[in-house]
């Protein structure tokens, strides 16, 4: 059975974007805060990156990597950079091994089989290869006779998933050096033009009406890379180069819908150790008890808690969009996670396991707040609110429990006229003082 990591990695390239999605699926992981490897140096190993921001080719713009192809001089099989606008969208994975994520595999009997559903060429698209292996049926350029015959390192620029280039390559000295090399392509659509520099070098210039001879008049295409190994490995990665941090999740919707709909999703419903992220433009309503690593809300995006029970297993809730919390029970068990917030969350209960820290805008319950271990930080943004039915209060401290910043409390009262009402102060120590400030 084929292993699969599925990630979604938060870039910021030079020259494109403030900061930018991907999608990943396949064998690697994440080398450093700026390096994603696509494949370890592994036999039968593949990887799959592609953003969620559509690469524009109506305008002039650029990418820009740094990407590493291995120790091994003998080893395989390379990567590719891809535009695509396959039907499979995220999802589009090629044939591993000599075609290095990208393409099928040739007929022939020295040919492996592209065994998996999921596998065909990634279609329509174009791609530049960097081969580091030798394979014959590919036009790959060799030097020596015989079983003295030994791959060529090269580049070339490929068509809707055609690996066989020919005689249409760059030759190369060994890529296998240890090394990160510079990758940057420029895409001219005025000319139109596509130009691939590798180490600061211009290599290819690809005079092409990318827009109408592959991609059929659109121009808005997925990018990123793939890359894989076979019966000979290397490691494959690639890093950012202005030491902008990767923050990885593990899931995003791709529509809006409910919660519990597995087509919501990329990946199907989120998964207790997942991250649910609400993309842009995309609205998730609840309409059961929803569990997960945590929940990101992007700035144009909306999600609806509609009372449900919220429990949240590691790092908390960023809404940096809109979150409705309809009385919901949200409940965090992670180490000091945070609350951050761009709009007030409304909620009845909430329960903290071990710590927490609110941000950016009120949190207001209506039930009871637990603090079972850590510290509560509020930076005064939480609210205990009151109504005819029920008031907020804060549960006995236990444990390490405790709280600080301050805490607005409210009490209802009915407005019956000409009676006596009795006031307490929520808190230990309070004098009257205290509430004068406060009284009318």
């Amino acid at each position: 059975m084929t292993q699969k990591l599925f990630l979604l990695v938060l870039l910021a390239i030079h020259g494109h974007l403030a900061s930018a999605q991907f999608n990943f699926i396949g064998n690697g992981s994440l080398l450093s805060e700026n390096c994603v490897e696509l494949t370890p140096d592994q036999n039968y190993q593949q990887g799959w990156m592609f953003s969620t921001e559509k690469f524009d080719l109506s305008t002039k713009d650029s990418l820009e990597f740094d990407i590493f192809l291995g120790d091994n001089n003998n080893g395989a099989d390379g990567m590719a950079f891809i535009l695509h606008n396959d039907p499979r969208g995220l999802k589009a994975q090629g044939c591993i091994g000599e075609t290095m994520g990208y393409g099928n595999h040739p007929a022939g009997p020295n040919s492996r089989p592209c065994n998996y559903g999921e596998w065909y060429a990634i279609t329509p698209s174009i791609a530049i290869e960097f081969d580091t292996y030798l394979n014959t049926v590919q036009g790959d350029p060799f030097k020596g006779g015989g079983r003295n015959r030994r791959e060529i390192d090269h580049i070339a620029y490929l068509e809707n998933g055609v690996v066989n280039h020919g005689t249409d390559h760059v030759q190369m000295a060994n890529l296998e050096d240890n090394l990160t090399h510079a990758f940057k392509m420029v895409w001219d659509p005025s000319i139109p033009r596509l130009d691939i520099y590798f180490d600061g070098a211009l290599l290819i210039q690809k005079d092409k009406d990318l827009v109408n001879d592959i991609f059929n008049g659109t121009t808005q295409v997925y990018w990123g890379f793939s890359a894989s190994t076979g019966g000979a490995s290397n490691q494959h990665y690639a890093c950012l180069i202005d030491n902008t941090p990767i923050v990885l999740g593990n899931n995003l919707t791709i529509q809006t819908g409910t919660y519990h709909d597995p087509d919501t999703w990329l990946f199907g419903v989120p998964a207790n150790d997942e991250i649910a992220l609400i993309q842009d433009d995309h609205s998730v309503f609840c309409t059961e008890d929803v569990i997960a690593k945590s929940v990101v809300v992007e700035p144009q995006a909306s999600i609806n808690f509609n009372g449900q029970n919220i429990e949240l297993t590691e790092q908390g809730l960023n809404g940096q969009g809109t979150i409705v919390g309809a009385n919901a029970n949200l409940t965090l068990l992670g180490t000091d996670p945070k609350i951050s917030l761009s709009n007030n969350l409304q909620l009845n209960n909430l329960t903290i396991e071990d710590g927490l820290m609110i941000e950016g805008d009120t949190v207001e319950a209506s039930g009871t707040v637990e603090v079972r271990n850590g510290t509560l930080v509020t930076n005064n943004l939480l609210r205990l609110k009151s109504n005819p039915i029920q008031s907020g209060r804060i549960s006995t401290l236990s444990g390490t429990a405790s709280i600080q910043g301050e805490i607005s409390m409210e009490r209802y009262l009915r407005s019956e006229r000409r009676i006596w009402r009795y006031l307490s102060s929520p808190v230990q120590n309070a004098t009257v003082a205290d509430m004068q400030e406060e009284t009318p």
